[in-house]
This record gives C-alpha cells, sequence and structure tokens, in this order.
C-alpha cells in the first residue's frame, strides 16, 4: 500500500480561525470525557470502555450536542485515537514493555480529523467539513490546490502550526 501525504496550509479569515480553534478546544473536551468517564468507571469497580464501538455507543447514549460545534464524525475521529492509543498501550505491555502507559493526561487541544465520505471538497482549493445538526457548514480555503485527485483523498485533518492560534 502506497500512502501520499500533502499538508497544505489553509487561508481563513479571523473568525474561521476562531471556528476552527473551538473545534480543537471541543476535541479536547471529548479526550477529556472519555478520560473522566473512565476515570469513573475504575473507582466504581468496572472496566473501562476502550472498544471503539462500545465509546460510540456511549457518545451516542450522551449525545454529541455536549460538544459545540464538533459533529458526531470529529467526535468519533477523537474516539478513534483514543480506542487505537489504548489498544496499543495494551499490546506493548502483553509483549513485556512495562513502560508503555494507558492514555492518562488531558489535552487542551485535540486534531481531529474527517474521512472519506464525511467532508465534501468542493473544488481543489475549498473542503467543507461536516459539523454538528444545525450549525451552518465550514467552508475552508486551501493556500495551495491539492496536488493529487480529489477521488484519492482519504484524509483530512486539521491542527494548528506552533504559535498560529495563539
Amino acid at each position: 500500500m502506497v500512502v501520499r501525504s500533502a499538508p497544505i496550509p489553509l487561508r481563513v479569515s479571523a473568525g474561521r480561525r476562531a471556528r476552527l480553534f473551538a473545534l480543537l478546544v471541543a476535541a479536547g473536551d471529548v479526550w477529556a470525557w472519555v478520560l473522566g468517564c473512565n476515570v469513573e468507571l475504575r473507582r466504581w469497580g468496572l472496566p473501562a470502555v476502550v472498544n471503539y464501538q462500545r465509546l460510540c455507543a456511549e457518545l451516542t447514549d450522551t449525545g454529541a450536542a455536549a460538544f459545540g460545534e464538533l459533529g458526531t464524525t470529529g467526535c468519533r475521529s477523537v474516539l478513534r485515537r483514543y480506542s487505537d492509543a489504548w489498544m496499543e498501550t495494551a499490546r506493548r505491555r502483553h509483549g513485556g514493555d512495562a513502560g508503555a502507559g494507558f492514555p492518562r493526561r488531558k489535552r487542551r487541544l485535540m486534531p481531529v480529523r474527517w474521512y472519506r465520505g464525511t467532508f465534501s471538497a468542493i473544488d481543489e482549493r475549498h473542503v467543507r467539513l461536516s459539523l454538528a445538526r444545525g450549525v451552518p457548514e465550514l467552508v475552508v480555503t486551501l493556500a495551495r490546490p491539492i496536488p493529487y485527485a480529489l477521488d484519492q483523498l482519504r484524509v483530512w485533518s486539521w491542527q494548528p502550526r506552533a504559535g498560529v492560534c495563539g
């Protein structure tokens, strides 16, 4: 399998930058929510919820509306990362690496990912992001065209560069 990566900077207005930053904070809130839920479960003597499908079921029960403009797709991208991190740590510990640690730290900002079918490229210079229901769509402008065919685009991720969001 060949995977190509093309980091492309964004050109956004101050208002759109604030909305993007709010999405990062909301993703950090999802991460903190999962950590908090598992701390409570551990305190009650129950096993932690770490399976991606179970985490998604918990999210459905809680409701993604608790995380601002971040829709179900963005919340699930954070849940996928949490589940992957937990399973990788379990695999490493099973392999004898006692220094491997489970996710325990809350993060203020978390990168958000959209996968094929959850975002739509309007053209090679604009991407429309799927957000929560009832929230106006967010269209971001790319600083340069996507260097390969749009049908090959699989993942679109946004995270701030150092110093961009203060």
